[in-house]
């Protein structure tokens, strides 16, 4: 544990202030006797706010250094934004966190790749198309981004997984605290098949509802493209794609979403509706020469759906919600 890392660690834990003002305190405070000059009064003049501090800079202090310890002992990176491996599409939004928290392969500063997001509530259609884009940019050896919730986000991290390509689950709560309970066991095989979980809030965080619109940024900030499956009107996927076209990243929907309100209304707007992932990085300027789709044709008669079974048992071909998939 570096000086360094305990005055940025410190200066995460006060949670009065913005990531911005993180940032620029961060960039003044070059050691720990700066730090502990800290004071309410000092943050007023700061920040031109009153923002305050729950707790004594002496204690949060203390708070750190043990966090620090513990981040270590569970195996815990962190980052803060000045640090070189800091992701550059992150790093480049206007709203960038001031430090990320992450278990499993550590970001990189050229780390990048697609969003694939959308409601909790999907349709048949919406789930077996979120699962299939994670499937073919797995295919394409393309990193999918996503925020582990239920629905959309879980079935495209499934088909990433399937596909045995690299996934990165954004949080709305500490490292630590993967929620719904039930997505767990996808968090554990992002990690266990070599991808990362991450959050820029510290481990012993509970999620909380205004904490999810805040984690969508990251999302977006880390991506290229942000693929919108399908979202109602007040879908959470929509603060994403807006943030997405904030920053100047591209937003487009899947057949899937035509009906739905909220993606609609993105078509609406300009998104365009795209077919496969390979359409995705194309528009990307990306290599995807020899790509073949890895969802195989509907098995044509019996002998077909026999070659397909003995292949899924070989684990050649796997099948979700009826569809058989190459698995590469």
């Amino acid at each position: 544990m570096t000086e360094r890392d305990l005055i940025n660690q410190t200066i995460d834990l006060i949670s009065t202030l913005k990531s911005r003002e993180k940032i620029a305190l961060s960039r003044i405070i070059t050691c720990r006797m700066d730090l502990l000059r800290i004071t309410g009064s000092f943050l007023c003049q700061f920040t031109g706010r009153r923002p305050g501090l729950k707790e004594s800079i002496e204690r949060l202090a203390e708070r750190a250094e043990k966090m620090l310890e513990g981040c270590d002992r569970d195996r815990i990176g962190c980052l803060s934004v000045d640090d070189e491996d800091y992701p550059a599409n992150l790093a480049a939004t206007s709203d960038r966190p001031f430090r990320i928290y992450y278990r499993g392969v550590a970001p990189r500063r050229d780390m990048e790749g697609i969003a694939v997001v959308g409601t909790r509530l999907p349709t048949a259609q919406a789930k077996a198309e979120a699962f299939r884009m994670g499937m073919e940019l797995a295919s394409l050896e393309c990193p999918l981004i996503s925020g582990l919730a239920l629905g959309i986000d879980g079935e495209a991290h499934k088909g990433a997984l399937e596909g045995r390509g690299n996934t990165i689950a954004v949080l709305g709560s500490g490292i630590d605290l993967i929620t719904p309970d039930r997505n767990r066991r996808i968090g554990r095989e992002i990690l266990e098949r070599g991808g990362t979980i991450l959050s820029e809030y510290a481990p012993g965080t509970p999620g909380a509802p205004w904490r999810f619109p805040a984690r969508n940024r990251i999302i977006a900030g880390l991506a290229q493209t942000v693929v919108v499956i399908q979202a109602p009107r007040k879908s959470g996927a929509l603060i994403t794609a807006d943030f997405a076209l904030e920053e100047g990243r591209d937003v487009v929907v899947t057949p899937a979403g035509v009906w739905a309100e909220g993606t609609a209304g993105l078509i609406h707007a300009g998104a365009p509706v795209v077919e496969s992932a390979f359409d995705i990085l194309k528009g990307l300027n990306i290599d995807t020469e020899g790509w073949e789709s890895p969802e195989l044709p509907e098995p044509a008669d019996r002998n077909d759906l026999v070659s397909y079974m003995d292949r899924e048992l070989k684990g050649e071909v796997i099948c979700h919600g009826g569809r058989y998939y190459r698995v590469s």
